[in-house]
C-alpha cells in the first residue's frame, strides 16, 4: 500500500478536527471572517457553515473582493446558484463517503482514508468561478490547511468569536504563519466597507447595422440561469440565455451557452433584436447581463431596467430547467417521485423527503391541518397561533403536521391520513413502506447517548431501553449528547429516520416534563403513547415557558447586572499604588497589583461593606472590573482624578456583548485538557458508590419508597427504570463520565 500523502494527510486530520468539534455551533450564522495566510496574496473571507444541521463546514472565498463576494453571495438572503457561480471558492464540508463523487476523492485516496460508504468523510473541492467544482491542486490544498489550522487555532486561543456583518462594526481577522507543522495565529479586528461592490461586466459594442432595426412598442425579458449539466472535457458551467416577449408571453430565445460570459449572452440577444426588432424596453434578471448590453442599447433608444425576481421570466425559466432536467435524467417529474424500489440509505433519504413534500401538500389541499386540529394539539386555538409562531425553529410545525397525519381522528371512529392513504390501490412500493412507517412508528422519549455529525444519532428508549441508531443529518450536527427527545422512530428498510414530537428537554427537566405528562392523563408505557400522542402537543407550552422565564439579573443597587471591563493608563504606576492603598475605601488584596474598591454597610443590612468594584495593576494598565454601567460611571469620576491616570476604553464583558470583545485583550489559556485516566477512575466510583447507596433510600418520585422497594410491583419497576434511564452524567474536563445505569439496572434485575 503505497505511504499517505503528507499534506493531504495533514487536510484530511485537521478537516476531521474540525468536524470533531463541531466548530459551525461555537459561532454565529452568517459570521464571516477574514483569513491571511502564507500561500496567499490577499486575505481570504470565511465562514463556518452548519447552524442549520444541513451544509457542515468551512468555506473560504478568494480574491482581491473576497468579503465582498462572501457577503453577496452568500449572506445576502436566499443563496443564489448564480451568484455562487461567479464565485471563487474552497471548501471543506462533510458526506457519506458514498455521496462523493470518486473523481473529488483523490485527497481522500492520497492521505490514506477509509471509510465505508456509509461513513461521514470529508468533501474538499474547489470552486473557481463559472467553472463545475472539482478536487483540490496541491496549491489549494496547501491554502485550505493553513486556513483551518487558523479556524482550529483560533479556537483554542478562545478567540474565534466572528460576528454577524454590522455597518461600523470590525471584522475579525486571523493571521496565520509560523510552520505546517506549528502554525501560529493571531486574530484582531479590522475595519472593512460596507460599499464594495463587485467590478462591473464591460459594456458590449453593438453592430451598427442595429440601429436600422425597426422600433416596436415591446417589453422584454432577458436573463441567464444556470442549467445542468456539463460538456465532455470542458469545467464550465452552463447557462441558458432565456429572452420573453411580455405581450405575447413567447419565447423569442432559448440557448445554452458556457461558462455564463456575458459577451455570449449579448451575442444571444442580437440575434432576437436582428429577427424581431428593437423593443421599447429590456428588463434584466441578471446584472451582469445587463451592464454589459445596456450602453449599447441605449444608443438604440432601448431602456433597460433590473428585475432579479421578474415573476414572468422566473416560470418560463423554471420550466426550461425542468424540461432540460428530465431529458437529462431520462425520467419525468413523476417517475422520479415515485422512486419505485429505494435500496440504499440516499435512496430511501431522497424518498423520504419527496414524500414528506407530498403529504404536506396533500394535508394542506384536504384541509386537515385545522384549528380543531390544533386545539386538541396544542389545547387552545391561542396557544396553537402563538406557539407555531414562537418555535417555528425548533421543530413545532414539523411535529404537528406528523401527528395530524400519522395519531389524529377529528371523531373516535374516523381513521387517520395514514390509514386511509394506505387503503388506496397502486401505492408505488416507495410510498407504501413509507406510509407504514409512520403507522408503526415507534414514539417515546430517547436519550441522546452520542452523534456523528452529519449522519447518526446513537440513542436509548426512556421507556424500554432499547438502542437505535437513527440516520438524520440535521439532528446529528447539532451537539444533542445527554438530552432527551420525544421522536418517532420511522422503520425504513434497514435505517430508523427521525421524525420530531416535542421539544428537547435536559437531563434535569426531564422527570418533571414526564410527571407533567402523567398527570395529563398519559400512560408511560411501551406502545402506550401513540393513543395519547396529542399531549406531546401541550409540552410545547412548557418549553415556551422555559425559554421566556429567564429572571433579569440585578445587583445590590437594583441596577442591570452587566458585567464591564474597563482600562485606565498609569503614567507613574508606583504613585498610583501608593494612592490606591492610602484610601480607606479600598482593601488590599495583593500589595501593589489587586484591590477591592468597598463602601461601608453590607447589602440588604448583612455584613460590613458592599464590593463596588475589583482593580488590577498590569505593568502601567489598570483593570477595573465592575457588574453595573452606572457603577462603572461612578467608577471612572474618582479613578481619573487619582495621579497620572488616564481613561483608555471600556467594554462590556458578559455574553451579550462578547462578540465585541476586543481582540488585543489578554489571551485565555487553551481549554482545559482531559483528566488523568486514575483521576476519572476516581470519580467514577464515587459515581456507583453513591449510585448503591440511592438504591435503599427514599425517592420523593416513588411516594418516599426506595427504588428497591418500587420495585416489588410493575408499576414500580418501570417508574424505577425511568429514572434510571434519565440519570445525567457526569461533566468533566474532556468529556463525561456516564451514570452507572447498566450497573443499577443488573442491581435490581431490571
Amino acid at each position: 500500500m503505497a505511504r499517505p500523502d503528507r499534506l493531504a494527510k495533514n487536510l484530511v486530520d485537521a478537516s476531521l478536527e474540525l468536524h470533531r468539534r463541531r466548530s459551525w455551533t461555537k459561532v454565529p450564522a452568517d459570521a464571516p471572517f477574514l483569513i491571511r495566510v502564507p500561500t496567499e496574496e490577499e486575505p481570504l473571507a470565511g465562514v463556518l457553515i452548519g447552524q442549520d444541521g444541513e451544509e457542515l463546514g468551512l468555506m473560504v472565498v478568494k480574491g482581491p473582493d473576497a468579503i465582498g463576494q462572501l457577503r453577496r453571495t452568500f449572506l445576502a438572503g436566499e443563496p443564489s446558484r448564480e451568484r455562487s457561480d461567479r464565485c471563487d471558492f474552497l471548501s471543506v464540508s462533510f458526506e457519506r463517503l458514498g455521496r462523493i463523487p470518486a473523481d473529488l476523492r483523490k485527497t481522500l485516496d492520497a492521505a490514506g482514508f477509509q471509510a465505508r460508504r456509509e461513513g461521514i468523510a470529508p468533501f474538499l473541492f474547489a470552486k473557481p468561478a463559472h467553472r463545475h467544482l472539482r478536487g483540490l491542486n496541491r496549491g489549494e490544498m496547501r491554502t485550505l490547511n493553513w486556513c483551518l489550522a487558523g479556524v482550529l487555532g483560533a479556537e483554542d486561543q478562545g478567540e474565534l468569536r466572528p460576528a454577524p456583518l454590522v455597518r461600523g462594526r470590525k471584522l475579525l481577522q486571523l493571521e496565520v504563519g509560523g510552520t505546517p507543522r506549528a502554525p501560529e495565529v493571531k486574530a484582531r479586528r479590522v475595519s472593512w466597507s460596507a460599499d464594495e461592490v463587485a467590478a462591473g461586466a464591460a459594456p458590449a459594442l453593438l453592430p451598427a447595422d442595429l440601429r436600422e432595426l425597426p422600433r416596436t412598442d415591446g417589453r422584454w425579458i432577458a436573463g441567464l440561469t444556470l442549467v445542468p449539466g456539463q460538456i465532455e472535457g470542458d469545467e464550465r458551467t452552463l447557462y441558458a440565455v432565456l429572452i420573453l416577449d411580455e405581450g405575447p408571453d413567447q419565447i423569442l430565445a432559448a440557448e445554452v451557452v458556457a461558462g455564463g460570459e456575458p459577451a455570449e449572452a449579448v451575442s444571444v440577444l442580437i440575434g432576437s433584436l436582428r429577427q424581431h426588432g428593437a423593443p421599447r424596453e429590456i428588463v434584466f434578471t441578471s446584472e451582469a447581463l445587463m451592464e454589459s448590453a445596456a450602453p449599447g442599447l441605449a444608443t438604440l433608444g432601448v431602456a433597460s431596467s433590473l428585475d432579479r425576481e421578474e415573476p414572468l421570466w422566473s416560470q418560463a425559466a423554471a420550466r426550461l430547467i425542468a424540461s432540460l432536467s428530465e431529458r437529462m435524467s431520462g425520467s419525468t417529474p413523476a417517475e422520479r417521485l415515485a422512486l419505485a424500489e429505494p435500496r440504499t440509505l440516499e435512496d430511501w433519504k431522497l424518498a423520504e423527503l419527496q414524500f414528506t413534500q407530498v403529504l404536506v401538500g396533500d394535508l394542506l389541499d384536504r384541509e386537515l391541518l385545522t384549528s380543531r386540529a390544533a386545539k386538541r394539539y396544542f389545547g387552545s386555538e391561542e396557544d396553537a397561533v402563538e406557539l407555531q409562531r414562537e418555535l417555528e425553529h425548533v421543530g413545532v410545525i414539523p411535529a404537528f403536521i406528523e401527528w395530524v397525519a400519522a395519531d389524529y381522528r377529528p371523531t373516535r371512529r374516523s381513521r387517520t391520513y395514514v390509514e386511509k392513504r394506505l387503503a388506496r390501490k397502486g401505492l408505488e412500493p416507495a410510498e407504501r413502506a413509507l406510509l407504514e412507517a409512520r403507522r408503526d412508528a415507534k414514539l417515546s422519549y430517547y436519550r441522546v447517548d452520542s452523534c456523528e455529525p452529519g449522519a447518526s444519532l446513537e440513542v436509548e428508549d426512556l421507556l424500554t431501553g432499547r438502542r437505535f441508531t437513527v440516520q438524520d443529518r440535521a439532528l446529528s450536527a447539532v451537539p444533542l449528547e445527554g438530552l432527551h427527545l420525544p421522536l418517532r422512530l420511522l422503520q425504513v428498510g434497514d435505517w430508523y429516520f427521525p421524525a420530531i414530537a416535542g421539544p428537547p428537554v435536559s437531563a434535569f427537566h426531564i422527570d418533571r416534563v414526564l410527571a407533567r405528562l402523567e398527570d395529563l392523563g398519559m400512560t408511560l408505557a411501551p406502545d402506550a403513547l401513540r393513543a395519547e400522542a396529542h399531549l406531546l402537543g401541550r409540552t410545547w407550552a412548557w418549553f415556551l415557558e422555559q425559554k421566556a422565564g429567564s429572571v433579569e439579573l440585578r445587583n445590590t443597587d437594583d441596577d442591570p447586572l452587566e458585567l464591564h471591563t474597563a482600562e485606565f493608563h498609569a503614567a507613574d504606576p508606583a504613585a498610583l499604588v501608593s494612592a490606591l492603598e492610602a484610601r480607606d475605601d479600598v482593601i488590599v488584596d495583593e500589595p501593589g497589583a489587586e484591590w477591592t474598591h468597598v463602601r461601608e454597610g453590607g447589602p440588604g443590612g448583612v455584613g460590613d461593606t458592599t464590593t463596588l468594584c475589583r482593580l488590577e495593576l498590569f505593568d502601567d494598565s489598570l483593570l477595573v472590573e465592575v457588574n453595573s454601567e452606572r457603577r462603572l460611571e461612578r467608577a471612572r469620576a474618582w479613578i481619573e482624578k487619582l495621579p497620572g491616570v488616564r481613561f483608555v476604553s471600556a467594554r462590556r464583558t458578559d455574553s451579550e456583548a462578547e462578540e465585541a470583545r476586543p481582540m488585543d485583550d489578554r489571551l485565555p489559556g487553551p481549554p482545559p485538557g482531559p483528566l488523568p485516566p486514575e483521576l476519572i477512575a476516581e470519580l467514577s466510583g464515587h459515581m456507583e458508590e453513591h449510585a448503591m447507596r440511592w438504591l435503599d433510600e427514599p425517592v420523593p418520585a416513588l411516594g418516599e419508597l426506595t427504588p428497591r422497594a418500587a420495585c416489588a410491583t410493575e408499576e414500580g419497576r418501570r417508574r424505577v427504570a425511568r429514572l434510571v434511564r434519565t440519570m445525567p452524567s457526569m461533566q468533566v474536563p474532556g468529556g463525561e463520565i456516564p451514570a452507572p445505569r447498566e450497573r443499577i439496572l443488573r442491581e435490581l434485575r431490571l
